[in-house]
């Protein structure tokens, strides 16, 4: 027989990526042959012989043999007394059915779309496969030689949907439990769920003036249990910086910079979720050790370093890419920077994009 293997990816409301490999397997058994008494026995199988064995003196003998997939009849070449002869003997091969039937998603949610696959490993035409549904409509989405794929519609209703396919004699069942939207809800792991996970983000904050630049941050998340994973802590790292070149009219010119150093913490919950993407809200916090430094052309340099507080909202749009999850955020805090010769804003309106990974 032929041994058919089956890989799909499995995703709510995305349709499955198929892959399958072929392993054939050879079959052993010994063909029970009936000749003339002590004649030498050869038999020949798609294109391997076996033997020679010698048949007792009532004619008969066994000789072991492998046959491959496929083969259902063998040569059996006999020589006694300086003559040879040859028959052909039909091999008992047991009947078995290669053809696979799976639901992906299983199991499938109420309101979402699902699929059936069917593989073989042998080429076929749809025109060739028959198909009987109950609990739902099928429509045929893709096909390649060796397989199909069905989109399913589940009826109103229904609590389980099966398949039955049959193709050249061979036949193949699945069936799968339906559930609600919200016990898939429930009973799903988000991707926030993984306990674990880490990202970076790079973008630009805005608050107004010369407020602005560039905005940095790696983030360790930890997913609390409850609530299926939906809520995590997030501790954020990161570093911005803005600058200032102006001219002072009769006086020449004056250079500023302004860099800190985010150290925050932010509770961050799953909204939304379909299929690859979903919608995170965040709320968080946390202090800004800063430092600016100044230069002009009509007085000294100088230097001075304070530590700032921010507060933020923001919301995230993610998509996942297993095992990554990419993501924008548009971020809107509050972080005032004062010091004897400085009036700044670390906060405003803050753009970045990322990609979180989970840790096993």
């Amino acid at each position: 027989m032929t041994v058919l293997l089956l890989f799909w990816t499995e995703e709510r409301g995305a349709p499955p990526m198929v892959g399958q490999a072929r392993i054939p397997r050879s079959g052993r058994t010994s063909l029970e042959v009936q000749t003339e008494p002590s004649a030498l026995v050869r038999v020949q199988v798609a294109g391997s012989t076996f033997g020679p064995q010698r048949a007792d003196k009532h004619g008969r003998v066994e000789v072991p043999i492998e046959v491959p997939p496929g083969v259902e009849t063998a040569q059996v070449l006999a020589e006694a007394q300086g003559r040879t002869t040859a028959r052909t003997a039909a091999l008992s091969v047991p009947v078995s059915s290669a053809l696979l039937a799976a639901i992906s998603p299983n199991p499938p949610v109420h309101g979402e779309p699902c699929w059936l696959i069917v593989a073989h490993p042998d080429a076929f035409e749809p025109s060739q496969l028959r198909l009987e549904l109950s609990g739902g409509r099928a429509e045929l989405e893709t096909s390649a030689p060796t397989r199909m794929l069905y989109r399913l519609e589940i009826d109103d209703g229904a609590k389980e949907i099966a398949a039955a396919v049959s193709l050249r004699g061979e036949r193949a069942q699945v069936s799968a439990q339906i559930l609600s939207a919200d016990d898939a809800l429930r009973g799903s792991a988000p991707f926030a769920a993984q306990r674990f996970s880490a990202s970076a983000t790079a973008g630009g904050f805005y608050a107004g003036g010369a407020n602005s630049g560039a905005a940095l941050a790696i983030v360790g998340s930890y997913a609390f249990p409850a609530a299926a994973g939906r809520f995590a802590l997030d501790l954020e790292l990161g570093y911005r910086s803005s600058s200032l070149s102006a001219p002072a009219p009769g006086l020449g010119s004056v250079h500023s910079s302004l860099s800190a150093l985010p150290i925050e913490l932010a509770l961050r919950a799953l909204l939304f979720q379909r299929g690859a993407w979903s919608i995170y809200g965040r709320l968080g916090g946390g202090i800004l050790p800063f430092n600016v430094s100044a230069h002009s052309d009509f007085q000294p340099s100088f230097a001075q370093s304070g530590v700032a507080v921010e507060g933020f909202a923001s919301a995230q749009v993610g998509y996942r890419m297993r095992p990554v999850e990419l993501f924008g955020e548009l971020r809107g805090g509050i972080a005032p920077v004062h010091t004897s010769t400085l009036d700044a804003q670390l906060g405003g309106l803050l753009f970045a994009l990322g990609a979180r990974y989970p840790i096993q």
